[in-house]
């Protein structure tokens, strides 16, 4: 769960690094778990330089001792002016007119540290809008840093938003080096303080990220509305919730840890009742009855903000292969039955499009869902779509099940669902809708999780646990986490009547089918899906255990399944 915030708190777990947008007096850019947003600087504060009145002989003071010798007082207007004139563009969200400017300013006058920092900031923002150009940009956002840095190696907000930029770009090592210099020079500096926080949760280092999100909400927490949004403080509270819940119970003190992430949590929606992360972590925690589905609020705030490195998180950082054994499953499949192409392929919560370069060659027409417009963007770039839909599942099946639509009605041949469905536990509707969608013959190509007696990640985890409660009870250099609590444990705080959980896997469970683990995600057992599926009017082709990813270094437990329907 990576969230970068800089000028909100916090990543998703996980990340928001993050769409960029630029408001007024501030450099935004959202990202994945993770969300940064570089705050632009004005004499090394946190406060934007916009339509500020220039009096050239207090300019000439500050800068006189940083000017080189040949600097004449014309040219250190005419620097002074571009960078103000750049910092208005910025605010307007006028991204190339403030590059233009910055650049303009730094050429004639190079120690402006200032006018640096802003110069990254506008690079690094710029990340969004061309992201077929993201690693130069983010080479020349680095640079402008440095430059900063050179010419003022105290600069807090330069060392900030270099951190910012490698947080995004998830060069965490780089990130933490940067926020914790940021962190000596001002202690003070909480968005620094929590994006230390995102950045040590991202390596797994529980307890310093634990450490940094209270430090940051212990600044923030007595602050006005007017001086920090309550939003930023919400986030901040649900990725405290959210490390702590990571944690072995035993590891706090004078409570399970378990309990002070669901007070964290509860503390995030008095904050911003509408937190959708917050509500769905909590409903994890307490294994609230109720939750049936993630709500496609949460869905969109999660994917929005991980669009940026979800490829990258997910492929490279967990090993994420449900794509690929999809298609090499369905392409096995497709060579004994002699298909070479299908009519319509629907890749289903599509995300960044991880399915479409392979799916492509075996498509006549290939067609992309998603909930999350970013994402969507991202699969766009891959230029394989023949089309792209910002839309629920269950509405893109309806437009194929339309009888007055002669050309879509039942054409589609085969639907990809990559670990779409770990974000639903019933899946009566999902399985009814895209029967009425495929052609009789369609195939129905799907990963989920595993729901199966005490062999769930959480409970590898759990177990694990009991280990490192065994290992720390010989390490008496362990110490416990001591949790900042803002209300009594015991006096309650679960006005919603349920108390966080230890996760297992009851009798209860596997006779329903499905259940909302600790992470977030569904797990689904075998027989649930295989009945769901007969009494839908398909049949099994095929089915396999497998490992689609990691969570927190273990092996998820996965399942593949190709459906055919047979009416």
């Amino acid at each position: 769960m990576d969230k970068v915030r800089a000028a909100k708190m916090g990543e998703k777990m996980g990340v928001k690094d993050t769409a960029d947008k630029i408001k007024t007096a501030r450099a935004a850019k959202h990202t994945m778990k993770e969300r940064s947003r570089a705050w632009m600087s004005k004499s090394g504060t946190r406060y934007i330089g916009g339509a500020v009145a220039t009096v050239v002989v207090a300019v000439l003071y500050r800068y006189y001792m940083q000017l080189p010798p040949d600097l004449s007082a014309v040219q250190l207007k005419a620097a002074e002016d571009n960078y103000l004139i750049g910092n208005t563009y910025f605010e307007q969200g006028e991204i190339s007119q403030a590059i233009l400017h910055y650049r303009t300013a730094v050429i004639t006058n190079p120690k402006h540290a200032d006018c640096w920092t802003n110069l990254g900031n506008a690079l690094s923002s710029a990340m969004h809008y061309h992201p077929d150009h993201r690693d130069t940009l983010y080479v020349e956002g680095t640079k402008a840093y440095q430059q900063a840095l050179d010419a003022n190696p105290k600069h807090v907000e330069a060392n900030f938003n270099m951190g910012v930029l490698h947080h995004t770009l998830d060069d965490i090592p780089k990130a933490i080096t940067s926020y914790e210099r940021a962190i000596e020079l001002d202690p003070n500096h909480y968005d620094a303080l929590s994006n230390l926080g995102s950045a040590r949760h991202k390596q797994q280092d529980l307890d310093g990220a634990i450490d940094a999100y209270q430090n940051a909400i212990e600044l923030v927490t007595p602050m006005s509305p007017v001086q920090v949004e309550q939003t930023q403080i919400s986030m901040l509270y649900y990725l405290l919730g959210a490390a702590l819940s990571a944690l072995p119970s035993h590891r706090c003190k004078n409570a399970s840890c378990a309990e002070y992430a669901a007070q964290k949590l509860r503390m995030a929606l008095r904050f911003n009742p509408n937190n959708e992360e917050a509500k769905h972590a909590l409903s994890a925690l307490v294994a609230d009855p109720s939750i049936t589905t993630a709500s496609n609020a949460y869905i969109k705030s999660l994917f929005d903000e991980y669009a940026a490195t979800f490829d990258k998180a997910l492929v490279e950082g967990l090993n994420y292969s449900a794509p690929q054994k999809l298609f090499d499953v369905v392409t096995e499949l497709s060579d004994k039955r002699k298909i070479k192409t299908f009519q319509t392929v629907l890749d289903v919560g599509c995300g960044t499009g991880l399915c479409g370069p392979l799916f492509k060659n075996m498509s006549d027409t290939l067609v992309g869902v998603d909930l999350s417009s970013e994402m969507v963007e991202y699969a766009r770039l891959r230029g394989v779509y023949d089309e792209l839909l910002v839309e629920e599942i269950t509405e893109s099946f309806a437009r194929y099940s339309d009888t007055e639509n002669k050309t879509l009605f039942r054409s589609v041949g085969l639907i990809v669902a990559a670990d779409v469905f770990v974000y639903s536990g019933e899946l009566e509707g999902v399985f009814k809708s895209s029967a009425q969608a495929l052609k009789k013959g369609g195939w129905f190509a799907m990963t989920l999780e595993r729901l199966f007696r005490n062999e769930t990640a959480e409970a590898e985890a759990t177990e694990k646990s009991v280990a490192d409660k065994a290992a720390s009870e010989k390490d008496t250099a362990k110490k416990e986490v001591v949790i900042k609590s803002d209300e009594d444990i015991e006096a309650g705080g679960a006005g919603d009547g349920l108390r966080a959980q230890e996760f297992n896997v009851s009798d209860s469970d596997l006779e329903k089918g499905w259940k909302l683990q600790l992470s977030g995600r569904f797990a689904h057992t075998e027989k649930y899906v295989t009945d769901l599926a007969t009494a839908s009017g398909f049949k099994v082709l095929y089915h396999e255990h497998f490992i689609p990813r990691k969570d927190q270094g273990l092996d998820i437990p996965g399942q593949l399944l190709v459906l055919e329907l047979t009416k």
